[in-house]
């Protein structure tokens, strides 16, 4: 299976957009709104800004998640069926879901995505039994944002949690129904085993949650506690487990040898580190990331040489080649007690990493292509192998999974996927709308979103004197390419931009963000992870 999309511009519903998140923030000039139309200047709302301001929740330390009526339609409309009744095990039982997040894991560092390293044997062997998405982007570079998104079906300027700023944290309305909910209500085991940092207890990925684990302790560590919870499901109910690790996340620290491997000098031997190799043995021999040479591991330093560059990024190769190392474990743990042949595996990243393409590393204010372009790979009962060319968007996730498994969905979870696993659809058919614009605010009153396959970058400019909205087209990702061939298209995609717009509005009125407290213990793992107090 191999597909190639025939994408056009839709205009009817606003529900729905195209495009891939392509934009490096910095590129856009401080002023690029022109005058719009009468009925693109109205005032919609308190407008944008006014939207990302959080109304206030229970101030807890460490709060326990409310949690939302099960299959809550968000704005009143009923749930989506799903096509037909689903994919099961041979025996018609439901089919057990493992939803795998490798934190800050770019797309290109992949064998299966085309690089030349040998990073990747478990997840290339993934994907060469299932589908793999070639162009899926992440809605935002930051953890907490793309992680509701995958939770919620929705874009972070819809659902408004963001990476915590200080002490505070932002949490999924309970109108925003997710779906470990949503496979609860179904009669599913539910287990969410994260490693923290930016997701915490009481943010909202816990609700509808069995067990839900929030701990900083190393995807090794993590991975010997997802199994001690798998011990205590039960073998004849269906189970959806969600798994998440930092362990490729800054800073990098892959062991020199494990189970007999090589892995730290695999690739930076022979390349010299200068002060990040010096930081590197510094960390590691402290053996905790909580120093202020594991915070500031990928800080410039003075003399630093593009040979330095070269061994982080290869260093950052070295932990994505340990990671997929004790994936392996994880799929052969559970293959143990559950059977990957009757379990739909979803891989998925929240995010990239810049390796100094752009003199930066991390994964810095941005949407660029190394930070937004992520796998993602579905494998299991009824997908077909093969490959989907075309962007598609981290919110269609949920919604595929539950239209494979035969399960009606929150009308908020509107994308789905499911027939191009199955190779019974044209991407055209499918796909064509769904990756959705990111709100990235660049300055103050400014967002801006790419809106269709052509990468033209919509922006919208509210004014803080009149209040009005301006929307403005600025061509392609790279400046001065994939020019509209008229003014009717550039017209048409300044309409849908504003479509857009308000309709993620419309859905953050109706489920606006709230906050909460965060306690100390998850201020400390973000600082161990270098955030800083704005959350990045």
């Amino acid at each position: 299976m191999h597909m190639r999309p025939k994408i056009h511009i839709l205009r009817a519903t606003s529900a729905l957009f195209v495009g891939a998140l392509l934009l490096a923030a910095g590129c856009a000039p401080a002023d690029v709104a022109t005058p719009a139309p009468a009925s693109e200047t109205a005032r919609a709302g308190s407008g944008s800004g006014a939207a990302n301001t959080p109304t206030p929740a229970a101030d807890l330390d460490e709060p326990d998640g409310a949690r939302a009526p099960g299959g809550a339609a968000l704005l009143g409309a009923p749930p989506i069926p799903a096509r037909g009744e689903g994919v099961t095990r041979a025996d018609g039982r439901p089919l057990d879901v493992l939803l795998i997040s490798i934190d800050t894991l770019r797309a290109d560092r992949l064998g299966c995505y085309g690089h030349e390293r040998p990073t990747s044997p478990t997840i290339d062997a993934l994907a060469a039994r299932g589908v793999r998405f070639t162009e899926a982007y992440a809605p935002d570079c930051g953890t907490a944002q793309s992680h509701a998104t995958l939770f919620t079906g929705t874009l972070p300027a819809a659902h408004g949690v963001y990476n915590a700023p200080g002490t505070r944290m932002r949490v999924i309305n309970p109108k925003l129904t997710t779906v470990i909910e949503v496979a609860k209500t179904a009669g599913y085991q539910t287990v969410v085993h994260t490693e923290g940092g930016q997701l915490q207890r009481g943010m909202g990925f816990d609700r509808g949650a069995d067990s839900a684990v929030f701990r900083s302790k190393g995807m090794r560590r993590t991975m010997e506690e997802f199994q001690e919870v798998l011990d205590f499901a039960k073998p004849d109910e269906p189970l959806f487990a969600f798994f998440h690790t930092y362990e490729v996340h800054a800073p990098y620290l892959p062991p020199r040898t494990y189970d007999g491997e090589r892995f730290h000098g695999r690739f930076t031997e022979g390349l010299e580190g200068g002060t990040y190799a010096e930081r590197y043995e510094t960390v590691v021999r402290g053996k905790s990331r909580s120093t202020e040479d594991a915070r500031n591991f990928l800080e410039p330093f003075e003399g630093r040489t593009a040979e330095n560059d070269a061994w982080l990024a290869a260093l950052y190769d070295e932990g994505v080649a340990f990671m997929d190392h004790l994936l392996a474990d994880v799929l052969a743990d559970w293959d143990r007690r559950r059977g990957l042949e009757n379990t739909l595996v979803v891989l998925v990243s929240d995010h990239g990493e810049e390796l100094g393409e752009s003199g930066r590393f991390g994964h810095p204010l941005g949407l660029g292509t190394e930070l937004t372009h992520i796998p993602f790979i579905v494998a299991g009962p009824g997908v077909e192998s093969g490959t989907v060319d075309g962007p598609v968007g981290l919110r269609a996730v949920v919604g595929t999974i539950l239209e494979h498994l035969g399960l009606s969905r929150p009308a908020h979870m509107e994308i789905s996927l499911a027939p191009l696993l199955r190779a019974e659809s044209p991407f055209a058919d499918e796909a064509r709308a769904q990756v959705g614009v990111a709100h990235q605010q660049v300055v103050r009153g400014t967002t801006l979103g790419v809106v269709d396959p052509d990468l033209h970058i919509v922006v919208l400019r509210e004014t803080e004197e009149t209040g009005e909205r301006r929307v403005r087209v600025l061509y392609g990702f790279e400046w001065g390419l994939a020019r509209p061939e008229n003014e009717q298209r550039a017209s048409d995609l300044r309409a849908l931009g504003l479509e857009r717009f308000a309709f993620d509005e419309a859905l953050r009125s109706a489920a606006p963000t709230q906050e909460r407290n965060m306690g100390a213990s998850a201020r400390e793992q973000l600082r161990d992870l270098g955030y800083t107090d704005d959350g990045r």
